[in-house]
């Protein structure tokens, strides 16, 4: 039998950090407020390349998967994502991998 699982430990959030999450999210918004154009770009990041024994590449390329323009419906959905995103940091990050271990019963 094999099991799985999730774990997680979070993090105390120092005052500090908090201060700046919370800078963080004002200066995003306004930023998405005072856009002429919102661009959302997929691209790859190191992890989307391996060699031939799993290892990471040294110098992944960058590769542009898909970029949209967003249209007014979907920027207001986008900025609205934003505002409702908490003011203090996420510290803990469900770690929900498959951990083969067997289980004699």
């Amino acid at each position: 039998m094999i099991f799985s699982g999730c774990r997680q430990q979070p993090t105390p959030v120092s005052s500090e950090l908090s201060e700046e999450a919370k800078k963080f999210k004002v200066e995003l918004l306004a930023a998405l407020s005072g856009a002429h154009r919102i661009t959302v770009i997929e691209h790859s990041w190191p992890y989307d390349f391996v060699g031939e024994n799993g290892e990471l590449v040294a110098d992944p390329p960058y590769v542009e998967y898909k970029r949209k323009d967003l249209t007014p419906e979907l920027r207001t959905g986008f900025q609205a994502a934003f505002e409702r995103m908490p003011g203090i940091p996420k510290t803990a990050f469900l770690a929900c991998m498959f951990e083969p271990h067997p289980a004699n019963f």
